[in-house]
């Protein structure tokens, strides 16, 4: 049922009209938002309260901040992100928090006004960004007392529907991921052929595999197995040249075909260290965030230490051992050593041993996985633009409803 057919302009952007009888007020006005109390990551370990950080439950202790359903605000970290609990909790220092007892007002409903806010541009001035609560309190959001409740039972109802159209496509991904996995997995290591007779490879991780496989050890396979080097930091005759230099978290499990950092001749001068590593070679991640990731050189290239570059074999085609290293890229780095940063070192790498068929099958499998996983990635993508599009339409909506828009229209 219509409210009222009259309306007002906002002046504000994002809120455009509201309903005539409606009131623009300042966040300061409707709520108080605590900050979060510090809590050191070994005391997060115990208890049955949840500990809430920036991007959601970071643990759980022994008591509570809160007393009742608590908003959560990402402050550092994933600013602007925002979690609800329904009950006692302890938000920590990189959140704000607001709680039945700080507000008047219906605690969901403030949630969904300042999900319209865009609170990742509410940045306070400091070295390390965080949202500023001052920038919150002064923005303004359209508000009707009365409305409250209903705003929150007309988005509930709406949302539900979106959120469920979203898991379904997540879903959907994980077990598409999944499907890629054990595609790639069957190929690498029991070939294309159902029928084929199978030989105990010996290797309780690999399993059977095809009797007329032989087995390759990554030393004896590559004429070329090396690494890189960085580079003293800050010297401006080694950078900003003209010759790519790769680093490890350029990798992503594809082909290199756009990477940020160059380096100049000056640097391959004085690093011997530093070699150009032709094109097809295949890099992998050797520690840091992106252990494990593999990427194939689409043109010549330097790298940094943190790779592990493999060329030049007439025993094992790249790409084979691109898809083999996807497959069994847990396994690889479950030989990782040291504790701090765990390492998978180069002589890891070159002591690994796998079977494989002859080349020309080798290219085979490789051919038909590059068929099979741009199939299945294609599904991915189009997938992932679905949930991109509801994403949006979940925010608009939410736009649609704070501002009165289906009381109006």
């Amino acid at each position: 049922m219509k409210q009222d057919s009259i309306t007002k302009e906002s002046h504000i952007e994002w809120i455009g009209k509201i309903p005539n009888k409606w009131e623009l007020k300042k966040v300061k006005f409707i709520t108080k938002i605590l900050y979060g109390n510090p809590l050191p990551e070994e005391k997060r370990k115990k208890g049955d309260i949840p500990v809430y950080g920036s991007n959601g439950i970071v643990g759980w202790h022994n008591e509570s901040i809160t007393n009742s359903e608590t908003m959560i605000i990402g402050r550092k970290g994933s600013i602007g992100e925002i979690n609800f609990s329904e009950n006692p909790c302890f938000p920590i220092d990189t959140t704000f928090y607001v709680e039945n007892t700080t507000t008047k007002h219906n605690l969901k409903w403030i949630s969904y006004c300042l999900q319209c806010l865009n609170l990742t541009e509410l940045n306070q001035d400091s070295a390390i960004p965080g949202l500023s609560r001052e920038e919150i309190y002064n923005s303004k959001i359209p508000h009707s007392q009365e409305n409250e409740k209903q705003i929150v039972d007309f988005l509930k109802k709406k949302l539900e529907e979106i959120d469920l159209g979203i898991e379904k496509n997540i879903e959907l991904i994980k077990l598409l991921k999944e499907k890629r996995l054990v595609t790639i997995h069957q190929a690498v290591t029991k070939g294309l052929d159902p029928k084929i007779t199978t030989k105990n490879s010996k290797m309780e991780w690999i399993g059977e595999v095809p009797t007329h496989w032989t087995i390759q050890k990554i030393a004896w396979a590559f004429y070329t197995i090396g690494g890189g080097t960085t580079p003293k930091s800050g010297e401006k005759k080694y950078y900003d040249g003209k010759i790519p230099w790769v680093n490890s978290g350029d990798l992503i499990d594809d082909r290199i075909n756009i990477i940020e950092n160059f380096i100049t001749e000056k640097a391959l001068e004085d690093y011997t260290g530093l070699k150009y590593h032709p094109k097809d070679t295949l890099i992998i991640a050797m520690y840091g965030a992106s252990i494990g990731k593999l990427g194939i050189l689409n043109f010549p290239c330097t790298t940094n230490q943190a790779c592990c570059n493999l060329a030049n074999s007439n025993k094992i085609n790249y790409k084979f051992l691109f898809y083999w290293f996807l497959a069994n890229r847990d396994n690889i780095i479950s030989r990782a050593q040291g504790g701090g940063q765990p390492n998978i070192s180069q002589d890891v790498i070159k002591n690994i041993r796998l079977f494989v068929p002859k080349n020309e099958e080798q290219k085979q499998i490789s051919d038909y996985l590059d068929e099979e996983i741009t199939k299945i990635n294609e599904v991915i993508i189009k997938i992932e633009c679905q949930i991109k599009q509801l994403k949006e339409f979940r925010q608009s909506t939410i736009s649609y409803g704070v501002t009165g828009k289906w009381l109006i229209t």
